[in-house]
């Protein structure tokens, strides 16, 4: 132990040691692009844009006036080009679903609802009375946790009850299919 911690002093001791570990790696050469205002040699001919190392750039092409720095676009600029573009096209904004989108993902959000059985298990007292019964808000919740459906209480139709015995369920919900059926779904509440 004291071994290791000599060892780690005498590392740490030399100076070019620390200074290289806080430094960290060394960065990525990355390229400017300029707008050449002369022919240079090698790099590009007046009238054209070249990428060129960001230190070139800065510390011989610009002040000698060879060339001139190209502003690269802002993201906020890019952003607002597409959107003004897809304003502009007659179809809708490439983040709005369609139409056909928002079917789609009502039906399957129909099929989840319709095919699947919530299962709450809860406390009862004598094995069949519920120790605290459900309303529709303990309903909605376990659609939430196990559906991952996000349903508001007022979409569960008790009739203005709540359940209070042991057993399966089919609750109606406050929803429409476009056939004319009402959607319902099944609950089975079980003793724990």
């Amino acid at each position: 132990m004291q071994r290791a911690a000599q060892r780690a002093s005498e590392l740490l001791g030399s100076a070019a040691y620390g200074l290289q570990q806080l430094r960290g790696a060394k960065a990525v050469t990355t390229k400017l692009t300029v707008e050449m205002l002369e022919d240079v040699e090698g790099v590009a001919a007046a009238g054209t844009q070249a990428r060129v190392n960001h230190g070139y750039a800065r510390n011989f092409l610009v002040p000698n006036k060879l060339a001139r720095v190209v502003p690269r676009p802002r993201r906020g600029a890019a952003a607002l080009a597409a959107a003004e573009a897809a304003a502009a096209a007659p179809r809708s904004a490439p983040g709005e679903p369609t139409l056909e989108r928002q079917q789609q993902q009502f039906d399957k959000l129909m099929k989840t609802l319709t095919g699947s059985t919530l299962t709450l298990k809860r406390r009862t007292l004598d094995g069949q009375k519920l120790e605290t019964p459900l309303a529709a808000q303990d309903v909605a919740d376990a659609v939430a946790k196990q559906l991952r459906i996000r349903l508001v209480p007022e979409m569960v139709d008790l009739g203005g009850e709540t359940l209070s015995v042991v057993g399966e369920y089919r609750l109606p919900l406050k929803m429409v299919l476009p056939s004319g059926d009402r959607v319902a779904l099944d609950l089975t509440v079980a003793s724990t």
